[in-house]
């Protein structure tokens, strides 16, 4: 069902012990027959152990399934909890999610799996749909933008409907260096540090960009606004995305502090993928 993820497990893989389980959202078209496609992406290690606030493990399931050979089988499970929010268009009324007409899609990284099965629906597969979205796509480099192609013809093809500004994190967004006459206000990171564009950020068309990574500001700029009844914003990342964006994942509420707490936004307008 749209949107809904599968649970894959990889037996012994979970890092203390276990069998590790994660939640993959299928990239494929809910008209695709006999079977779904996903979209991986494989977390090697990085960091030093000694510094845990820097270091992350290898990822369980991705390095399990990167190991596996042509033939060898994974095992998959679906439960209701992971339908965060149903697609209807069988039930008689207009297709779409209900008393949305108007989406604001933040996602990083892979976390753009569950946009695009959002968007399958959205665009392709009903053509009574109206929906009006906006995606605002955050990766760390230009090369690293996912399923580029296909959100290029969906723009093409839905171009009063869809548009997608992507957001390309700078390594230097995090540099907090400020000039010694800098005023208290100059902000973080320093606003008069003049740092390089991203790696081949001038391919990306100047209004459907964002140098460093998507805040409170872009997501005012470019999103619906939150006074919109029918207005749904659903977001998908790392768990630092979902502190700063709208607080954790499994909670419903909205961190107060958060970008999206800050817009005005309320609990019923957000879903967490």
């Amino acid at each position: 069902p749209v949107c809904g993820c599968l649970l894959m497990r990889a037996p012994d893989c979970e890092h203390g012990g276990g069998d590790a389980v994660r939640p993959y959202t299928p990239v494929s078209s809910s008209n695709f027959e006999n079977g779904f496609e996903i979209m991986l992406k494989l977390y090697e290690e990085w960091g030093d152990k000694r510094h845990l606030h820097s270091y992350c493990p290898p990822g369980a399931v991705s390095n399990h399934v990167f190991g596996l050979k042509v033939g060898d089988s994974v095992d998959f499970k679906h439960i209701a909890a992971n339908v965060k929010i149903p697609y209807y268009h069988t039930d008689g009324s207009p297709p779409g999610f209900k008393g949305a007409n108007r989406l604001t899609l933040i996602a990083v990284g892979v976390g753009i799996a569950p946009m695009i099965q959002v968007l399958h629906e959205v665009l392709d597969n009903n053509e009574d749909d109206t929906t009006e979205v906006v995606l605002l796509y955050g990766n760390r480099t230009v090369d690293d933008i996912l399923m580029a192609d296909l959100l290029n013809r969906w723009e093409r093809d839905y171009a009063s409907r869809f548009r997608v500004i992507h957001h390309i994190g700078s390594r230097y967004q995090n540099v907090l260096m400020h000039f010694d006459d800098c005023p208290k206000d100059c902000g973080k990171p320093c606003k008069r540090r003049k740092f390089p564009d991203p790696v081949n950020f001038d391919q990306i068309p100047v209004e459907k960009r964002e140098r460093g990574w998507i805040s409170e500001e872009t997501i005012a700029k470019h999103g619906f606004p939150a006074d919109d009844p029918t207005h749904r914003v659903m977001v998908c990342g790392l768990p630092n995305v979902y502190r700063t964006i709208c607080g954790p994942r499994g909670t419903k509420d909205l961190a107060p502090g958060s970008a999206l707490a800050n817009l005005g936004f309320t609990k019923e307008q957000v879903v967490k993928f």
